[in-house]
């Protein structure tokens, strides 16, 4: 399907990259990269605040760039899905220049989405729910990942998210903020969101491929529940089957649908 995608928050990471370097790498290379199932898919740039005490000693430091995705115009609905994933983070043994951060997107998302393969769970998500019509704005709790840093979040990534969730709201109607693991969740449930009418949150299991077992169990057992043994042998949690990414994808975006139905009947009763 067609779709563009942006940047529109990168001025926040100003502060961090070199600003000419950043645009280079968000106008001319994360738009054309092509979707990868990790984030090995990144670029060097320059830091510009060389002088943190975290930055000299690091073997690798990551940053994703968040991305807001537009399906075509006659499918879009004018609603907007915030996903927040966990972190930035880097295999620790990327080879990267003293005072460079490797600098990607969320989930390593791009223009070209590839045929589909096992892996491609976070394709398929983000590529059903464009379908949909919905924009999806993909961000991390986590903004700079280092070698030596704890997945625990602090006041900067706080600070920056809620002003993403700004900047996202000056033009998009934010129907959700879907968080992905416990990390991201936590995250989420700190801030000052998510009450009197602000966006909706949903907070689900992470859709990677080692949860894929736990997913699947959850199909299992509706299988089982419903005496379905056809669907209960193909969901067994052990099947490895090359379709694991299509089921797991499926229900994730099941998942998200109900919910949202859910807070929009919730809603009307409050209002009757």
């Amino acid at each position: 399907m067609a779709y563009t995608m942006d940047y529109p928050t990168r001025q926040l990471f100003y502060q961090w990259l070199d600003q000419k370097e950043l645009d280079n790498v968000c106008f001319n290379k994360l738009g054309t990269i092509p979707f990868a199932n990790s984030n090995s898919i990144t670029y060097q740039v320059p830091l510009a605040s060389s002088n943190n005490p975290y930055f000299g000693n690091n073997k690798c430091i990551g940053i994703d760039i968040p991305v807001l995705i537009h399906p075509e115009s006659d499918k879009n609905n004018g609603q907007t899905l915030v996903i927040v994933g966990q972190s930035a983070q880097r295999d620790k043994n990327s080879n990267c220049s003293t005072k460079h951060a490797l600098v990607g997107c969320p989930f390593a998302v791009s223009h070209i989405m590839s045929k589909p393969s096992q892996c491609d769970v976070y394709k398929l998500i983000f590529g059903k729910l464009l379908n949909l019509g919905y924009n999806l704005y993909i961000t991390d709790a986590i903004k700079m990942w280092w070698t030596d840093k704890r997945p625990i979040f602090d006041s900067k990534d706080k600070d920056i998210f809620l002003e993403e969730i700004n900047q996202i709201s000056e033009n998009n109607n934010i129907k959700a903020i879907i968080t992905w693991g416990k990390t991201a969740e936590y995250f989420v449930k700190s801030l000052p969101i998510g009450k009197n009418h602000q966006p909706n949150i949903i907070h689900l299991m992470h859709p990677g491929i080692l949860n894929w077992d736990r997913w699947k169990l959850s199909l299992f057992e509706e299988a089982v529940y419903n005496n379905n043994p056809q669907l209960a042998s193909q969901y067994y949690p052990n099947n490895n089957t090359s379709s694991s990414a299509d089921i797991v994808s499926d229900l994730v975006v099941r998942k998200i649908l109900k919910a949202i139905t859910v807070v929009i009947i919730n809603t009307h009763a409050n209002l009757i």
